[in-house]
């Protein structure tokens, strides 16, 4: 049976009986999100908000950059793109 999550609050996601979700969807939605409401951020700041390693949140960044949802300004912070 696969693993399924119900949001309890907010952005957060627990075990339950409702909702199945995939994990790696999941963070990406909840970065534009995070980015939309913090303005730019570093990919450590991104990567503990995540709850995530770096190394995870650099590709995660890499996909959602690669179809024009965020940007890496030459200040390494990432922000929203005009594709959001």
């Amino acid at each position: 049976m696969p693993t399924t999550w119900v949001r309890q609050s907010g952005d957060e996601l627990a075990q339950g009986d409702n909702m199945s979700t995939l994990q790696t969807l999941d963070r990406g939605i909840q970065t534009l999100k995070i980015v939309g409401r913090r303005g730019d951020l570093t990919i450590a700041d991104l990567a503990g908000e995540l709850g995530v390693a770096r190394a995870n949140c650099y590709r995660i960044v890499a996909t959602l950059a690669n179809h024009g949802l965020v940007i890496r300004g030459r200040d390494g912070r990432i922000r929203l793109a005009a594709g959001v």
